[in-house]
């Protein structure tokens, strides 16, 4: 949820008694388990980016790094593992020294091989801060962008930005939000709160685009599918017309039924070996087109190509089965009148 009237609206010490004050009622409420204040919550606002320079590197080299403002309690609130050192934590307020977290990304891009914790990011303000802890990667920009390097600084050690209250609940959400607000309105009830969403709301809008994408393309999948069903049984109902003759001299020289299906059904599996082989090809050609649709899988992952191929036999199987079990009918004695 946001709480707007809160940006640039409090001094240092009023701020931070609004946020522990906040935090302390939110998480008496029945149903919570944890909650925490952030300037941006992931995938809602996708950039904040921050120079700085870093110990053990020229002063004058400046690396780009993502940024949030964090709350005591937040972490545990978001599900993020701490990796290694601590959290920030309720003793890290204004007049305490500054400490920073940062993330995996960050920690190998300034000290690969190395042990971040107690070694210190230099801000243009001229500030060194020693890095306390450092946090798991997670998509703060998009579920299709790599995770960026990226710090936490404590929202009580710094101006009040953070507009933005997490809440973890061991209940629905939706069912949650009436008595946060109030909970919140019994500090300031002047306090607006407003955009209240949960993680699987902003994850869906984040998806949106690529679902409705993904969800045509299925479509359109499921009816080549179908098409191609249809077309192989088309195609083999007419060689079985045409075989027919050969069929029944076949059976009438002691071919089993059996034989008979396998013949059909083989030459209908011989046929889609050799699409599967040609789309496959054309697949991983095209495979970059698709890149930008996929979460959490490969462009060449095998699996993925393995159940389709299978899928694709499946359905040439059953288009051949009608056909085969025609040509298993066949009558050797119509059959060899008819030649």
């Amino acid at each position: 949820m946001n709480l707007p009237a809160v940006r640039g609206q409090m001094d240092a010490a009023r701020s931070i008694a609004f946020q522990r004050e906040v935090v302390r009622r939110v998480r008496e409420l029945p149903g919570v388990r944890s909650a925490g204040f952030i300037n941006h919550i992931p995938l809602v606002v996708k950039a904040d980016i921050t120079g700085l320079g870093a110990e053990g590197h020229d002063a004058s080299e400046r690396f780009l790094s993502n940024s949030r403002v964090i709350g005591p309690g937040y972490l545990q609130t978001m599900g993020i593992p701490l990796r290694r050192g601590r959290d920030i934590n309720e003793r890290d307020v204004d007049g305490a020294p500054l400490v920073v977290l940062i993330n995996e990304t960050l920690a190998r891009t300034l000290w690969p091989g190395a042990d971040p914790i107690g070694r210190r990011l230099v801000f243009g303000t001229g500030n060194s801060v020693p890095v306390v802890g450092v946090v798991a990667d997670i998509h703060q920009s998009g579920l299709d962008v790599a995770p960026k390097p990226e710090f936490y600084v404590s929202a009580l050690q710094v101006p009040f930005r953070p507009g933005s209250l997490a809440v973890h609940t061991s209940v629905d959400a939706a069912s949650m939000a009436a008595a946060v607000r109030q909970a919140i309105w019994s500090i300031d009830p002047d306090q607006p709160v407003t955009a209240m969403a949960t993680m699987e709301e902003i994850l869906d809008r984040e998806v949106l685009q690529r679902r409705v994408q993904t969800t045509l393309l299925t479509g359109f999948a499921v009816l080549a599918l179908l098409l191609a069903g249809i077309g192989l049984y088309g195609v083999l109902a007419y060689l079985v017309s045409l075989r027919t003759p050969e069929i029944g001299l076949r059976m009438a020289l002691g071919a089993a039924p059996v034989n008979i299906l396998r013949t059909v059904v083989g030459q209908a599996l011989g046929l889609t070996v050799i699409g599967v082989v040609v789309g496959v090809v054309a697949a991983v050609a095209m495979s970059s087109v698709l890149r930008s649709l996929l979460f959490g899988v490969t462009t060449t992952d095998p699996l993925t190509y393995a159940g389709v191929a299978a899928l694709l036999m499946c359905a040439a199987a059953a288009a051949s089965y009608l056909p085969a079990r025609r040509a298993m009918r066949v009558d050797p004695i119509v059959a060899l009148r008819e030649e």
